[in-house]
């Protein structure tokens, strides 16, 4: 488990994606701002921000949180 934000593993899901985090910023209707700070883990992820990821990078909800850091909470009902 992750204990803080996996950069370097989001960062390279993104590159296979080909996507940036421009558009993770868009698909959660965040600022650029707000998304840096998910990646400096001084943000954590919400429970459907979880989900929304998972279904952008591909992965399953669990890897997503567990990626995110530990206090990051899986969407009820998900399923990987």
């Amino acid at each position: 488990m992750a204990l803080f934000f996996d950069q370097a593993w989001f960062d390279a899901r993104l590159e296979e994606r080909g996507l940036s985090r421009d558009d993770i910023a868009h698909a959660l209707k965040l600022t650029g701002e707000q998304v840096a700070e998910l990646w400096k883990d001084q943000r954590e992820l919400r429970a459907h921000e979880v989900s929304v990821l998972s279904k952008l990078l591909a992965k399953p909800v669990s890897e997503i949180a567990t990626r995110a850091g530990v206090s990051t909470p899986v969407p009820e009902g998900s399923s990987d």
